[in-house]
């Protein structure tokens, strides 16, 4: 995974990954899973990952990464809308240990 973070730009201190919050790790996590399954090609996240830094300098670093996750699922047809959506709204309903 280490070659996949660094062509990303994934925050690092004394080379390892830093997370701030759990969820980072794990949609990390999950972009190098279903990339190695064959879900959709490395690459083409990479350049949407890149595209989506350079329309929200100033969000934080993951929260671009999700939404580069996002348009890349969308673009492949493994998720819609709809069903992000409605992730968003049960995660929220949640208790905060979750």
């Amino acid at each position: 995974m280490a070659d996949r973070t660094e062509a990303v730009g994934a925050p690092s201190a004394n080379g390892e990954l830093v997370f701030e919050e759990p969820w980072q790790g794990r949609v990390l996590s999950m972009a190098v899973c279903l990339s190695d399954c064959g879900a959709f090609a490395w690459d083409d996240f990479r350049a949407r990952l890149i595209g989506a830094v350079d329309a929200r300098p100033d969000e934080p670093y993951y929260v671009q990464f999700l939404a580069a996750l996002e348009e890349t699922l969308l673009q492949t047809g493994l998720i819609e809308q709809a069903d992000i959506a409605d992730r968003v709204q049960t995660l929220a309903q949640a208790p905060h240990e979750h």
